[in-house]
């Protein structure tokens, strides 16, 4: 969506907060910065964590601030599968051992927690 804002964003996020059973979030290329809410973003993940398997972060700016912010905040989440980072804008200022890193704490903690 072109005129997906920040705004627009937020309000998706309250519906989704009320839905229940959300499997996959999608959130590629959005025109704001993901950074500027992520704890709007996390309460969706949180409120999904029995049922999220799926979210796409791709063609976007994820710093490793960003990604180590949701790894930390969804820790004990024992049903995500896939990470899509494909296509990230400004690539090359990540850090990518500390990216996967990060991500490897999910797999970690998916395998004691099942």
């Amino acid at each position: 969506m072109d005129d997906f804002t920040k705004d627009n964003f937020t309000t998706v996020c309250s519906h989704l907060n009320n839905y229940k059973g959300l499997t996959r979030l999608g959130l590629e290329l959005v025109v704001f910065d993901l950074e500027e809410s992520k704890e709007t973003l996390m309460s969706v993940l949180k409120n999904h964590r029995e049922s999220l398997r799926v979210l796409s972060l791709a063609k976007n700016k994820v710093t490793n601030a960003l990604m180590e912010h949701i790894c930390d905040g969804l820790k004990d989440m024992n049903v995500m599968e896939v990470i899509d980072l494909r296509h990230l804008k400004e690539a090359k200022n990540v850090d990518w051992v500390k990216m996967l890193t990060s991500i490897s704490t999910l797999s970690s903690n998916r395998k004691k927690n099942v």
